[in-house]
C-alpha cells in the first residue's frame, strides 16, 4: 500500500501524472485504504489544468488506466462480479435510503446491478472486503464511546450512534480537505497525511500497525511537528500491545469484574477499550499539548 503510494506522489511531483495513477491503482488492489487518496488525486489532477476542455481528457485517461489495472490485477482470480459482489451489497445498503426514496433510482440501480452481473442483494453472500469495511471494529475511539454508552443507553443506541456520528465527522473533514486542495491551500502529500490522521481518529475499528500509514506522508512533509506527534502516536500504538498481552494476561484477568455488573460480559473487551484507547489517542493528540505547557510554566523569567 505504501510502497506504491509514496511512488505515486513521487511521480507526481515530478509531473508524471499518468505514472502516479499507475502506481495509486497498484495501491489500491494492494489494500483498500488506498481508496481514499484517489479522490484527492482527482481533486489535484483535475486543479492542474485551467479549463474544463483540458481536464476532461486528463481525468478520463486517468479513469482508463486505473480500471485496467484493477482488471489485470484481478481478473486471474475468477469472476469479477463473484470477486467484488460483497462490495457491490455493502454500496447497495449504503445507497438504500436514496433508493428508497425514488423510484427511478432505484429501478436503475437494478438495471445497472444486472448489466454489470451482480446479484441482487442478498444476505446469502459470504461476507469479504464490504463487510469487513462497514462491520469490523475495535479499539478506536468510536468504540470506545460504544462500550461506554452501551451501560448507559439502549443497546440499539450504543451500537450505531457513535460509529455514525464518527463518519459524519469524517466526512465533514474530507470535504474540508477536498475543497483545500482544489483552492491549492493544500498539496497532495499533506492532504493524504491528514485524511489518514482523519480515518485513525474517527475510523470504526485500529489496529496497531495503522500508523504506519502516517509515517511516508510525514517524512515527505517533515517537520519537527510531523516528526514529533508521528513518533509519539507510533509509539503509542506499538506499546498497546502491554495492555492486551501482559497487564490484562498478569494482572487485570484476575480482578472481580462481575461485581461491577456490566451488560458485556466479555470483561476483556471493555476493559481494553477503555484502558487502551484513551493511552492510543489521548498521548498523540495531548502529549504536545502537555508539553508546551510544562515548558511555558518552567520557562526562565527575565527581569528588566
Amino acid at each position: 500500500l505504501m510502497l506504491f503510494l509514496v511512488l505515486g506522489i513521487a511521480w507526481w511531483q515530478r509531473g508524471h501524472w499518468w505514472a502516479t495513477t499507475l502506481a495509486l491503482a497498484l495501491a489500491v488492489a494492494a489494500k483498500a485504504p488506498a481508496l481514499l487518496v484517489i479522490p484527492l488525486f482527482v481533486v489535484a489532477l483535475a486543479r492542474e489544468e485551467t479549463a474544463w476542455r483540458q481536464r476532461i481528457p486528463r481525468l478520463l485517461g486517468a479513469g482508463a488506466i486505473g480500471l485496467v489495472v484493477i482488471y489485470l490485477c484481478y481478473a486471474p482470480l475468477g469472476p469479477l462480479n463473484q470477486i467484488f459482489q460483497d462490495v457491490w451489497n455493502t454500496i447497495t445498503k449504503g445507497l438504500g435510503p436514496v433508493l428508497a426514496a425514488s423510484n427511478t433510482l432505484n429501478t436503475a440501480w437494478a438495471w445497472l446491478t444486472t448489466q454489470l452481473g451482480f446479484a441482487p442483494l442478498s444476505s446469502n453472500t459470504p461476507p469479504g472486503l464490504g463487510a469487513m469495511l462497514t462491520t469490523r471494529r475495535g479499539f478506536a475511539i468510536a468504540s470506545a464511546v460504544r462500550m461506554t454508552l452501551r451501560e448507559i443507553t439502549p443497546w440499539d443506541v450504543a451500537e450505531t450512534l457513535p460509529r455514525t456520528t464518527a463518519r459524519y465527522i469524517f466526512f465533514g473533514f474530507y470535504a474540508w480537505t477536498l475543497v483545500q486542495v482544489w483552492r491549492k491551500k493544500l498539496n497532495f502529500v499533506t492532504a493524504g497525511f491528514l485524511v489518514y490522521f482523519y480515518e485513525l481518529m474517527f475510523g470504526a475499528t485500529f489496529r496497531i500497525w495503522y500508523p504506519l500509514w502516517l509515517i511516508p506522508l510525514a517524512a515527505l512533509y517533515l517537520t519537527p511537528a510531523t516528526f514529533g506527534r508521528t513518533v509519539l502516536f507510533s509509539l503509542a500504538a506499538e506499546l498497546s500491545i502491554v495492555n492486551y498481552f501482559v497487564v490484562w494476561r498478569w494482572w487485570l484477568q484476575y480482578w472481580p469484574w462481575d461485581k461491577l455488573h456490566l451488560s458485556n460480559n466479555l470483561y476483556y473487551w471493555t476493559v481494553m477499550h477503555l484502558l487502551t484507547v484513551p493511552w492510543l489517542f489521548g498521548l498523540p493528540l495531548f502529549g504536545p499539548l502537555f508539553v508546551r505547557w510544562w515548558a511555558s510554566r518552567n520557562r526562565p523569567k527575565f527581569s528588566s
